[in-house]
């Protein structure tokens, strides 16, 4: 399970090194990379999953229908801006390029554990979206949800 939040530098090449915390929950699975993408509806942000949790969504979303268009937007969203990413020997994964500019990731990344995969934002990005959550109500959403 991935939780808690930590700030790492993005070295010159694309590199990001993955917080012990999160390898650990990783080598639970048996997995020494990850799936990381963009959701269909935010670019700001990338999300990572291991490969077991990747294929279970992804196994989710093959049974849609594939004539509907919004289906049809979502396998090419996500799919199509999805990459492996194996872990090197110090623990770190190489962001591509292309990502890594749709993401707006320079020098620092953030990455905030979501349970079963985990979110990489631009340093400044994730404060702007922490004062956004600080004024949401989310009391009341997890009410509305049953939580």
């Amino acid at each position: 399970m991935f939780t808690g939040s930590s700030t790492h530098s993005i070295d010159a090449k694309g590199r990001l090194a993955i917080p012990a915390g999160f390898r650990d929950a990783l080598s639970v699975s048996g997995d020494d990379k990850l799936i990381l993408t963009t959701l269909p509806n935010a670019d700001h942000y990338l999300v990572c999953y291991p490969v077991e949790d990747w294929r279970n969504l992804a196994d989710k979303i093959s049974r849609l229908p594939e004539l509907n268009p919004s289906v049809q937007a979502i396998k090419r969203r996500f799919f199509g801006n999805a990459n492996e990413c194996p872990l090197d020997k110090q623990g770190r994964i190489l962001i591509p390029p292309r990502l890594r500019q749709k993401a707006g990731l320079e020098s620092k990344a953030v990455l905030v554990g979501a349970q079963s995969y985990f979110e990489v934002w631009d340093e400044e990005r994730w404060e702007q979206e922490e004062r956004r959550l600080a004024a949401a109500d989310i009391g009341a959403a997890m009410a509305e949800l049953g939580v």
